[in-house]
């Protein structure tokens, strides 16, 4: 029953049968990508749950309606083209005012119903990176405890894997294939390490590993400078479009920042797999070296393109100042209606920006002075239209680069190759292997791009969604039917290092949200936060509005640098005893290990050591057979006493029933040499 159970279980895992199907074809390496990208695919289900219930659903349902507010209206200059297709793929039109982005959310304080619009919204963004670093140190942990429990030093690999290793539960002719076939892998998973172990490093392959390292640099900085002018060239592009108007620029150059790094995305692993070829290391460093690499290339072109829209919001900031300055420069001060009592002017450096020059300076402004906001661009909607946009063309790109060569690529290597002067099949151009490195990382930075626009786009997490589940799909089918498994296979690593690696992208993708937050200035016509100085502030503003002045000092005081100094240091110091206690318990469990292995081979070679010597004492005499006395029944008022006895191993069991086995022989032997006689 409990098996049937258990069955059902593993039955309603979504993917369970098409991922150990893929594994058996292919083996674990690559049945890693697919599990990992499952695992993705819940945590973007929660955040995008989180990003529904707290932000979406209560702006659509409490605040303004659409077309109620400016910043949720279509110009009028811009209604006839909103519905076009070529607006809505640049996410411009009626797709710019809708929840998918920053500037739909109203600023309002609090709604009728009581809810705070601003504080969830920025609630809603903590939680969601809050639960992304918890799950995944959780599943580190589960992993390392299940790497613990594995004993990686066992003996008799080959013996365990050839006759332990069989499911006789099986009952289908299908699964009994697979089974076959993943065992067969994993036996050849274990020659290869076996191999690879025993391999020595020579000069020529290390000069091959400094070129091909040099080799990886140029192209890393290559790529980089690409961006660098692609993003150069959008700016000036952005600066026609606004002074002669959209129709101006062409669909290529208004989206050329997300085709030049989509493609550089795409092509630049291809290229450091065809570098990797001279360095010849094991298969699993290979895979190690690539995932950094391609990891370095992703993070240079986050942080250009990060640069480049920050270049973009200092050039928003610098117009809406001149024009500023140019409207208070050109005020008739004549039509200024004097005031009784003057209004102060506010010390923020917003308000006293927005001054000119001799209101500025002085203590308080006559009454009358008119408003002046510029017509200026939500920064904050610009920024998730760029990173949209950017996850767009990069499903895009990998599905077409997965039908071009890929499939393509296997149809025309099975319709040609019977009339090709060569077997395409074995040598040029081949099937195509699955290439776990930039596929692997490419979700990683898939994901680095949902935490990094969630903030200024909170439908990002739900096209993800979408996304993800169409790159299974198709992934699965690619492989399957264009790939063919890898010439040197070889056994999957720690699953904790593709988990460091997303949690090393979590951290370095924070840092510019979290310098948005507390350094840029929001925008003042778009956001909840347009009447906010800093992002950051509505917290203190919320906590202000809803606990004592006591407890508001409390926490002042606790956030202050005088108790987060001590804090912080207290942290380091527990994590160096932490890190000590660690390192001690590693020490024992590698001494724990060394006496096992010595149990192991020492041991067993000291009881054969006392058997040979005791049979070569007294060859002439049978080994004596303790009498065991059996009682029939026991004393009735009899008190038994229960000793401990050791459990003996398995090398010890295994060794006795050898020994009895040799002397029964030999006495065997001696009976029938008495009865020839």
């Amino acid at each position: 029953m409990s098996r049937e159970l258990s069955n059902y279980a593993a039955l309603m895992i979504p993917w369970e049968d098409k991922i150990k199907n893929i594994e058996s074809y292919f083996g674990s390496v690559v049945a890693s990508y697919f599990t990992f990208l499952r695992w993705l695919f819940w945590i973007n289900f929660i955040m995008a749950l989180i990003c529904g219930v707290v932000i979406i659903m209560p702006e659509v349902l409490f605040g303004p309606d659409m077309g109620a507010v400016p910043y949720k209206s279509v110009p009028v200059n811009e209604s006839t083209e909103a519905s076009y297709l070529k607006t809505l793929w640049n996410f411009n039109g009626y797709a710019q005012v809708s929840p998918i982005f920053y500037g739909y959310y109203s600023s309002i304080k609090v709604y009728e119903s009581g809810f705070r619009m601003p504080f969830a919204y920025l609630l809603g963004n903590l939680m969601m990176f809050g639960y992304s670093f918890i799950t995944i140190l959780k599943q580190m942990a589960a992993n390392s405890k299940d790497e613990k429990a594995t004993d990686k030093d066992d003996n008799f690999t080959f013996s365990w894997k050839a006759f332990a290793s069989w499911d006789y539960m099986i009952g289908n002719e299908e699964t009994a294939k697979n089974k076959y076939k993943a065992l067969v892998i994993t036996i050849r998973e274990s020659v290869t390490e076996s191999k690879e172990s025993a391999k020595k490093t020579s000069k020529k392959v290390k000069f091959f590993r400094f070129v091909a390292n040099i080799l990886v640099l140029m192209v890393l900085t290559a790529s980089t400078y690409a961006i660098y002018i692609t993003v150069n060239r959008s700016r000036k592009f952005q600066a026609l479009a606004k002074e002669k108007g959209p129709s101006s620029v062409t669909w290529v150059q208004s989206n050329e920042v997300s085709l030049v790094m989509s493609l550089v995305t795409a092509f630049c692993p291809m290229i450091f797999d065809v570098i990797a070829n001279l360095e010849d290391y094991h298969p699993r460093v290979a895979l190690q070296w690539s995932l950094r690499r391609i990891m370095v290339l992703y993070l240079l072109n986050l942080y250009t393109l990060y640069i480049a829209l920050y270049w973009k919001i200092q050039d928003i900031e610098k117009e809406a100042l001149e024009a500023n300055s140019t409207f208070y420069a050109n005020l008739n001060m004549s039509e200024i209606i004097p005031c009784s009592t003057p209004l102060p002017i506010i010390s923020d450096s917003f308000s006293i920006s927005i001054l000119h020059e001799g209101f500025a300076n002085q203590t308080s402004m006559p009454c009358g002075i008119p408003e002046f906001v510029p017509e200026m661009t939500c920064w904050e909607t610009m920024v998730g239209q760029e990173l949209i946009k950017l996850t767009v063309f990069d499903f895009v790109t990998t599905v077409g680069l997965i039908y071009v060569t890929e499939f393509f690529r296997a149809v025309f290597i099975r319709v040609l190759n019977a009339c090709w002067c060569w077997d395409m099949e074995i040598y040029f151009p081949a099937y195509a292997e699955f290439s776990l490195a930039d596929n692997l990382l490419h979700l990683v930075y898939n994901q680095g791009m949902i935490w990094m626009g969630t903030l200024f786009c909170p439908g990002l997490p739900a096209l993800n969604l979408f996304k993800l589940l169409c790159l299974f799909y198709v992934r699965a089918w690619a492989v399957m039917v264009c790939n063919v498994p890898h010439e040197r296979i070889f056994k999957a690593g720690s699953n904790n290092f593709y988990l460091m690696l997303l949690l090393f992208m979590l951290y370095v993708v924070m840092i510019p949200i979290a310098f948005a937050m507390v350094s840029i200035r929001p925008s003042r016509t778009c956001g909840p936060y347009q009447d906010t100085e800093y992002m950051y502030l509505i917290i203190t503003e919320w906590v202000q509005d809803v606990f004592h002045e006591t407890i508001f000092a409390v926490l002042k005081y606790l956030t202050s640098p005088g108790a987060l100094i001590p804090i912080f240091i207290l942290l380091l110091l527990c994590i160096y005893y932490l890190s000590s206690s660690n390192d001690a318990l590693q020490g024992t469990v590698l001494d724990l290990k060394k006496q096992l292995q010595y149990e192991r081979t020492e041991g067993k070679k000291k009881v054969f050591n006392m058997n040979k010597a005791k049979e070569e004492a007294s060859p002439n005499e049978p080994p004596s057979v303790p009498e065991v006395k059996i009682a029939t029944q026991p004393p009735k008022e009899q008190v038994t006493i229960e000793k401990e006895v050791p459990t003996p191993s398995i090398a010890s069991v295994l060794l006795a029933k050898k020994y009895i086995s040799k002397t029964r022989e030999r006495i065997e032997e001696r009976k029938l040499a008495a009865t020839s006689n």
